[in-house]
Order: structure tokens, then sequence, then C-alpha cells
């Protein structure tokens, strides 16, 4: 269902204006309002709306009021859909055969004056390797709402891709046990017509809260008021020691830059490069192929704590195994450690 708040904006096509939309919930989980297209050519026309909004998909007919003298208008239909923004854009026509495009946006009351503001401030802050399930996103997707009046769009990429509002992504079901990217984002208007917003995104390239706004202190301290959060569900791999900034694969190139020089000749110098270099890549691809950047649950049960394990444990696993690999490399390489002779029946020189 659509929240019962204001909305606002264009239609495009055989006719321009802007539209200015009131709509009410029914129990029966049917929408009524008004709604008022302001034509730039032929002036203000006023429709009272039926329709339906499920959390996605927005459809609605509209018949119009009392019109002015020397004023056609018919019936009009329309179908939108909520995009990533929480704007509504989709397609109308009428019964008089015109036709075109319409967007609509949450028209809540901005906040402050109306005083143009100094600056945008914006905070930000990324994360390593995440790993979430569905209450989980549910719950930081209720802290973002908490500031917001307008309703928090939650898109969810997996096999295909939905943007729904909080609502309505409570009650969806899915058939896929992972989604690919779950993006959380809310706004409202702000003094001199800038946006407050907040941004949460998990996904295979950017783990990432962001919050903007013309007041610094509200955007850092919902920023970190999110990232105390989201740290309880950030994991630590072996490639990446995020605190620290570097990881194993910087250690192994490091270790490189030290003891190539002191190799005698170029042959084992190729050997040694090709070794760690080949060490470092295959480190990289567990994490980032059989580990997932963001590890999101779309089912709502809770994992064990041998599920929670699971990733880091063998992320380090391979760590430490590539690094022992990376200095038996070396040793052999330095002349520290000689292979066996493992030649059977060889003789014994006195």
């Amino acid at each position: 269902m659509i929240p019962a708040l204001d909305w606002a904006g264009r239609i495009f096509g055989t006719n321009t204006g802007n539209l200015f939309l009131k709509v009410d919930e029914l129990p029966d989980k049917t929408l009524r309002g008004v709604l008022r297209i302001a034509d730039d050519r032929l002036g203000l026309t006023v429709y009272d709306i039926e329709g339906t909004f499920d959390g996605s998909e927005f459809i609605f007919v509209g018949k119009p009021q009392e019109l002015l003298p020397d004023i056609n208008a018919g019936e009009i239909a329309a179908k939108g859909f909520l995009n990533k923004k929480g704007e509504v854009e989709g397609d109308w026509s009428s019964t008089l055969g015109t036709a075109g495009r319409f967007f609509l946006v949450p028209h809540g009351r901005p906040e402050g004056d109306d005083n143009e503001p100094d600056q945008l401030h914006i905070a930000r802050f990324d994360f390593g390797p995440i790993e979430i399930i569905r209450s989980e996103i549910e719950e930081i997707a209720d802290l973002v709402q908490a500031d917001f009046g307008n309703p928090v769009v939650v898109t969810i990429t997996a096999e295909t891709e939905q943007t729904v509002f909080l609502k309505r992504f409570k009650e969806l079901s899915f058939s896929e046990e992972f989604a690919n990217i779950i993006k959380i984002r809310a706004q409202s208007p702000e003094r001199g017509g800038i946006a407050r917003v907040v941004q949460v995104e998990f996904g295979p390239q950017f783990n990432y809260v962001l919050a903007q706004s013309t007041d610094e202190a509200w955007a850092r301290g919902k920023r970190d008021m999110l990232r105390h959060k989201l740290k309880l569900y950030e994991r630590s791999y072996a490639t990446l020691w995020k605190r620290l900034g570097f990881g194993i694969n910087q250690l192994l190139f490091l270790a490189l830059l030290v003891f190539l020089p002191g190799l005698p000749s170029n042959m084992e110098r190729a050997v040694l490069v090709v070794g760690f270099v080949g060490i470092s890549q295959a480190l990289t691809q567990i994490d980032s192929r059989i580990l997932r950047h963001a590890s999101i649950k779309l089912r709502k049960r809770k994992p064990s704590w041998l599920d929670q394990l699971g990733p880091t444990f063998l992320s380090w696993t391979a760590g430490v195994l590539g690094t022992v690999l990376a200095g038996l490399l070396l040793a052999l390489l330095q002349g520290w450690l000689e292979l066996p002779n493992l030649a059977l029946g060889s003789p014994v020189l006195p």
C-alpha cells in the first residue's frame, strides 16, 4: 500500500504540466485521493482517483470533477513503478486518446527555514566483507526510517531486481537463497530544496553507509550510529586486515621486495616472483569467488555459530597455507632448506 502522504510531480507527452496527488489508504488495501493537474496550456483539472499500490506497482484511474468552461477532459488511467530513489514513474493515458509519461516524488514538509544552506555535508564509511540475513536487513532499515517521514525504499537484486517500500519488503517471500545487492535508501527535503539522504548498500564490490545533510552534526551522527550497528556483521578475511590497512597479499609483496635482490641469478628471481604472484592471486580468487564480499541471505533463519565462523576460518586457513608455501619457496631459493634425496639405492659417499 502507498503511504498516506503528498506526492508532487510532472506529466509529459501529449500534455505537459504539474501534478499534485493526495492519497489515503483504505482498510481493503486500496487507495483513494485527489489528483490536481495544472496543464501548461489548459489550466487546472481536478480528478477523483482510486487505485492500488503493492509497495512496488502503482495503478490508478481518475474521473474529472467539475470542469472549467470550454475544457474537455476524459477519464485517465495510469500505471507506474517505484524506482531506486523512492519515486514513482510510469505511463498515463485518457479516454480522449491523450497519453504520455509521469513521475511522482514523495513531498513531505521541509525541515528548518527556507534559507539557502551554506554547505552540503556527506559522511560515508566503507566496510569490509559483510555477512547478513533478512531480519538484520529489516533492523537496519528500521533504524534508517527513524529519522524520516517519507518511507524507506529497499532495492533487492538477485535473479531480478525489485524496488519496494520497507513495509512491502517485510511481507515478501523470496525463492532465492542469496541476493547479490541490497540497497536501503531514505530521503526527505531540507531547507533550500536540498534532500536529506541516508543510503546503505551491500554488494560484491562495495559495502558502505552514507548520510547527506545540510546539518553536519546530523550527517556524522547518523553515519556513526549505523556504522556501529553494521560493524556487527563485518567479517575478517586473511587478504585484508581492515584496521591495519593491509593483508597477507601486502606482506608477500614486501617480502618480495626485501629478498629479491639477494638472489644470485635471474632465474631464481623469476621463480620467486612467479611463485609469490601465483600465491597472492590464488588467495585473492578464494576470497572473491569462494567467499562473498557481501553474503546477503534472504531467508530469516538465523545462521549457527559454525555458519558464521566458516568463511573467516576458510579465508585464514588459506592465508596460512599460502604464507607457508611462500616461506618454503623462499627458503629453498635462499639455500636455507635443502630437499631430501629421495633416490632409492643411491650410493653413499664417505
